[in-house]
C-alpha cells in the first residue's frame, strides 16, 4: 500500500471515530520521574534511557478493538508548571 493511501485511510479512521470512542489521557507528575519514558514505552514498546526534558508532547493512537475504532489522545506534561490554572486548562482542552 502506498504511503499516501495509508495516510488517507488513517485520517478517515480518525475523523470517523465516534465521540464515545475517543479518550484523553493527561500525564502529570513531578519533573524527572519518568512520565515521558512511560508514555514512550506504552506507544512503542521501547525503553529510552537518555533524559530529554519535555515541554509538552501530544500523541494520538488509534486502536481497533472488536471491529470498532478507538482514539486515545495522550498529553505528556513537563511536570514543571508554575501556573496551576494551566494544568486545569490542559485537562479541559
Amino acid at each position: 500500500m502506498e504511503q499516501s493511501t495509508l495516510n488517507t485511510a488513517l485520517l478517515e479512521t480518525e475523523l470517523n471515530t465516534p465521540a464515545k470512542n475517543c479518550y484523553r489521557l493527561v500525564v502529570f507528575g513531578s519533573p524527572k520521574v519518568g512520565k515521558t519514558c512511560i508514555v514512550h514505552r506504552f506507544l512503542t514498546g521501547e525503553y529510552e534511557e537518555q533524559y530529554t526534558p519535555t515541554i509538552e508532547d501530544f500523541h494520538r493512537k488509534i486502536y481497533k478493538i472488536r471491529g470498532e475504532f478507538y482514539r486515545l489522545d495522550i498529553l505528556d506534561t513537563s511536570g514543571n508548571n508554575p501556573f496551576p490554572a494551566m494544568s486545569r486548562l490542559s485537562i479541559l482542552t
